[in-house]
């Protein structure tokens, strides 16, 4: 049986900065098929350049997955957020309720 130490490292470039993260591709086997072929199924572009640009993830959220996937334990992150995204959010949220309840009554 292979060690995961000796499963080829994988690199994905992780959120809006781009941050280059590497880990090791046999720690996804049992963790996650579909992440598993990405990594390691030598057809798509991505396990054969051994990188996944993830630009749609939140940096800080895939390192605490990398910590999951090493050590088995998820720390959750801390996202700050201030007064006026819940604000914008709630605004949001309210206009599509009564956007989708005009849309019911229809």
């Amino acid at each position: 049986m292979q060690s995961f130490k000796e499963s080829p490292e994988f690199h994905f470039i992780v959120g809006e900065e781009r941050r280059k993260i590497t880990i090791h591709a046999g720690l996804l086997k049992d963790l996650s098929p579909p992440l598993h072929a990405l990594v390691s199924n030598g057809l798509m572009k991505e396990s054969l350049s051994r990188e996944a640009v993830l630009d749609d993830v939140d940096e800080e959220t895939f390192i605490a997955f990398c910590q999951y996937v090493y050590h088995g334990v998820y720390a959750i992150p801390s996202h700050k957020v201030d007064a006026r995204s819940v604000l914008a959010m709630r605004s949001a949220y309210k206009s599509a309720i009564s956007s989708n309840a005009a849309i019911q009554l229809i």
